[in-house]
C-alpha cells in the first residue's frame, strides 16, 4: 500500500518542531518524594545530615574528657594494719597501725590537664565548623549537578521527540518516493544516538540526586527532586569578601590544643608532693587492759626526677605540635592558590557563558525564522536544527560551570565558612526561644 504524503504538511510540521527544540529549556519534573531548593538542601544537610554527627560525637568525647579532667586527680589513700606479740610477761598484745596519704599536683600538672583538655573541645567544636563548611559545598555541588541533568535531560527528551518525527517523515517519503533509504538510515541513527544519551544523562540525574539525599540524611532510594533552573544568578550572592576560613582556623585550634598538650607534658616532669599522716599503737593488752603507747606522725614524700623526667611525653607532644604548624603553613599556601585558581576560573567561565548568551542564545530568535524558512523550502536539513539544540546544551553546560566555580570560590574565600556559621548560629537561636 503507497502511502500519500504532502511535502507542504511535512515541512511545516517539521518548522513547529525546530521551534518547540529551540524553546529555552526548563527544569524538568522528576519522581520524588520531596522536592528541596539550595537552600532548603543546604540547611537540611547541616541540621539532619550524617557526616555532621560524627564530628559532633567527637565534640561529645572531648567534653567527657575535660569533665574527666576537672575532677581532683588523686584520690586519698587510707591503710590499717595489725600484729600480735607474744612473749611478754603480761601476757599477749597486739600492734594496730593506720595511716591516710594524699597526693598534691603543686607544680600545675591538675591545671595543665584541664587546659589541654578545654583547648581540645575547642578544637573539636572548630572540626564540626569545618565540616558543616564542607558538607554544605558539597550539597550545592550535588544540587547543582542535578539540576544541570535536568536541563539537559528536558532539551533530550525534545530532541528524541523531534527525531522520532523525523524517522516517521523518512519512512512516508521513502514511500511516497520521495525519498531514500540512506534518509531513514541516518535519522534511526540519530534516534538511536539520541536515546544513548538520555540514558546517560538519566545516569547522571539519579547519580546526582542520590548523593544529595545522602548528604541531606534523606532515603537514598526515594531522592528528592530539585528546584529552581540554572540561570546566569544561580548562586551569585555565595560570592562575598574574603573571610576566615573554617578549615583553616579548625587547623588552628589543634595547633593551640597541642600547645596545651605540651604544657601537660611539662608539667608532669614535676613530681607529686603527698602528705602522709598516721597513728599507731605498741602492746594494746587483750582482755581490756591498759593500752600500750601510741605513737603519731607526719611526713612528706617527693619522688625525685633524677632519671624518669617525661622526657618522652614531651618530646612526642612538641613534635606533634611542630608537625601541626608545618601543615596549617602548607595548608594556607594551598588555601592562596585554591583561591586564585577559583577567582580565575569564575572570571573565565562567566565570560563563556556571556559568549554563550550574546553570540548564540542572544541570536538564537533571529535565527528560528530563517531556519523556519529555509528548511520549508528545502535549502536546509534539520541537522542545522540539532545543530542549535546543541548550542543550548552547551548554554546550560556553561551555566552549571559557573554555578560550580562559585560554590569553590565560596569555599576557597571563606564566604561560605561565615554563611554556615550565620546559618548555625540563626538555627541555634530559633532553637533556644523554642
Amino acid at each position: 500500500m503507497k502511502v500519500t504524503f504532502s511535502p507542504d504538511a511535512a515541512r511545516r510540521r517539521g518548522a513547529l518542531l525546530c521551534a518547540a527544540l529551540l524553546m529555552p529549556s526548563t527544569s524538568m519534573a522528576v519522581d520524588g518524594s520531596r522536592r528541596l531548593d539550595i537552600e532548603e538542601a543546604v540547611q537540611l544537610a547541616l541540621t539532619a545530615g550524617p557526616d555532621v554527627a560524627v564530628a559532633q560525637q567527637n565534640v561529645a568525647v572531648q567534653r567527657a574528657l575535660l569533665s574527666g579532667a576537672e575532677v581532683f586527680p588523686q584520690n586519698p589513700s587510707l591503710s590499717a594494719g595489725a600484729g600480735g606479740r607474744y612473749g611478754f610477761a603480761d601476757g599477749p598484745g597486739v600492734d594496730a597501725s593506720i595511716g591516710l596519704s594524699q597526693s598534691l599536683p603543686l607544680f600545675g600538672r591538675w591545671g595543665a590537664g584541664i587546659d589541654a583538655a578545654a583547648a581540645g573541645v575547642t578544637a573539636a567544636e572548630a572540626e564540626v565548623w569545618a565540616e558543616r563548611t564542607r558538607l554544605a559545598r558539597a550539597v550545592a555541588l550535588a544540587f547543582v549537578a542535578a539540576q544541570r541533568a535536568a536541563g539537559q535531560l528536558a532539551v533530550a527528551d525534545r530532541r528524541i521527540a523531534l527525531v522520532e518525527k523525523l524517522v516517521d517523515t523518512a519512512h512516508r517519503r521513502l514511500n511516497a518516493g520521495d525519498g531514500t533509504i540512506l534518509d531513514v538510515n541516518l535519522w534511526e541513527a540519530e534516534l538511536g544516538q539520541a536515546e544513548a544519551q538520555r540514558a546517560r544523562i538519566r545516569v547522571m540525574d539519579a547519580t546526582a540526586r542520590t548523593r544529595l539525599a545522602l548528604l541531606c540524611g534523606l532515603d537514598p532510594s526515594d531522592p528528592p527532586a530539585v528546584d529552581g533552573e540554572l540561570t546566569e544568578t544561580t548562586l551569585a550572592g555565595w560570592v562575598a569578601e574574603t573571610a576566615e576560613r573554617a578549615d583553616l582556623t579548625a587547623r588552628a585550634k589543634r595547633i593551640e590544643e597541642a600547645e596545651r598538650v605540651t604544657d601537660r607534658e611539662e608539667a608532669k616532669a614535676w613530681p607529686d608532693v603527698t602528705l602522709n599522716a598516721g597513728a599507731e599503737t605498741e602492746g594494746a593488752w587483750w582482755r581490756n587492759g591498759p593500752a600500750g603507747d601510741v605513737v603519731g606522725g607526719a611526713g612528706v614524700t617527693v619522688p625525685l626526677p633524677i632519671f624518669d623526667r617525661n622526657q618522652a611525653g614531651v618530646l612526642r607532644a612538641r613534635a606533634s605540635t611542630g608537625a601541626l604548624r608545618t601543615e596549617l603553613a602548607r595548608a594556607r599556601l594551598v588555601a592562596d592558590a585554591e583561591l586564585a585558581v577559583a577567582r580565575a576560573q569564575l572570571a573565565a567561565f562567566e565570560e563563556a557563558a556571556e559568549t554563550l548568551k550574546t553570540r548564540v542564545k542572544g541570536k538564537q530568535s533571529a535565527t528560528l525564522e530563517l531556519l523556519e524558512k529555509a528548511f520549508i523550502a528545502g535549502k536546509l536539513g534539520v541537522a542545522d536544527v540539532l545543530l542549535r539544540q546543541r548550542f543550548v546544551l552547551d548554554a546550560e553546560a556553561a551555566l552549571a560551570d559557573v554555578a560550580i566555580a562559585r560554590v569553590r570560590l565560596s569555599f576557597a574565600s571563606g564566604a561560605l565558612s561565615q554563611r554556615t556559621a550565620t546559618r548555625m548560629a540563626s538555627v541555634e537561636t530559633a532553637g533556644g526561644e523554642r
